[in-house]
């Protein structure tokens, strides 16, 4: 497996749209990660982590309008996106069809 620097972002963005799974760190771990809107990226992702379709992903959203976009996002979650956002904060949402 390849190392990725900063300076190939490009060529990690390449990998995500054609469907691979790529490492990432985060500010606890490295996690794996594919595109959340491309059936072959979730299924490899799935079978790379041995992970049962009736599980869910978690989906890292870069701004409101993301998560409005593939989330039901109600007042309460609407105050705490206001309050939290930009930053680090996790919120779980029912998911849009």
């Amino acid at each position: 497996m390849k190392r990725y620097t900063n300076k190939e972002i490009k060529e990690l963005a390449k990998l995500l749209i054609e469907d691979e799974v790529v490492s990432v760190p985060t500010d606890t771990v490295y996690g794996l990660c594919a595109r959340y809107d491309h059936i072959k990226a979730q299924e490899k992702l799935r079978d790379i982590k041995h992970r049962p379709e009736t599980k869910a992903f978690p989906i890292m959203c870069k701004d409101r309008k993301q998560i409005e976009e593939i989330a039901i996002v109600d007042e309460k979650a609407n105050k705490i996106i206001a309050s939290f956002m930009p930053g680090p904060i996790t919120i779980v949402l029912n998911k849009k069809d």
